[in-house]
């Protein structure tokens, strides 16, 4: 079900998340860019804790007006979503801000996590903290691939990510 680009806005994804429990073929389901905030990206990952069909969901922001806005107040509805949706395999939240805040929340989940396999954090504003909380998952999660692309994550966030995959840890000096 691709609704990208509809300006649903919070109400829109309330009213759709009351549906998403009884979609049980629906596989794919795309709200990108549709000025969402936390209270309707929440609502959404709270219907997906008892849906058991979709596979991918794309929250994504794209450049312009219709933007999702995600941030701390999401981190622990998403560590729920990631503890609790068993077949959730791809998670776009691309331009969303999220944060690091909402980041950890979101690392939590993908600690126990083993159905995801695709994660897009692009330009979420993580920062370091952020960068670091992802990586700290990244040892037990089942990820594939990963997008960190625009994040500010700087020397720090890229050590952690480094060590997690299996560089040596940097020499001190």
């Amino acid at each position: 079900l691709n609704l990208s680009n509809n300006s649903l806005g919070d109400a829109g994804a309330t009213t759709l998340s009351k549906a998403i429990p009884k979609l049980n073929s629906l596989v794919h389901l795309d709200l990108a860019a549709n000025d969402l905030n936390h209270r309707g990206a929440n609502a959404i990952f709270a219907a997906l804790l008892s849906n058991q069909s979709v596979t991918s969901l794309d929250l994504s922001s794209k450049t312009g007006g219709l933007r999702n806005h995600l941030c701390k107040h999401n981190g622990y509805p998403l560590e729920c979503l990631m503890l609790r949706n068993p077949v959730l395999a791809k998670l776009s939240l691309q331009g969303t801000g999220l944060g690091t805040e909402g980041s950890i929340g979101l690392a939590r989940g993908l600690v126990a996590n083993r159905s995801l396999l695709t994660l897009d954090l692009a330009g979420c504003d993580l920062g370091a903290r952020g960068a670091a909380a992802i990586a700290e998952a990244l040892a037990d999660s089942c990820l594939e691939e990963l997008n960190l692309s625009d994040n500010r994550i700087g020397d720090e966030g890229l050590v952690a990510i480094a060590v997690r995959i299996g560089a040596p840890p940097p020499e001190p000096g």
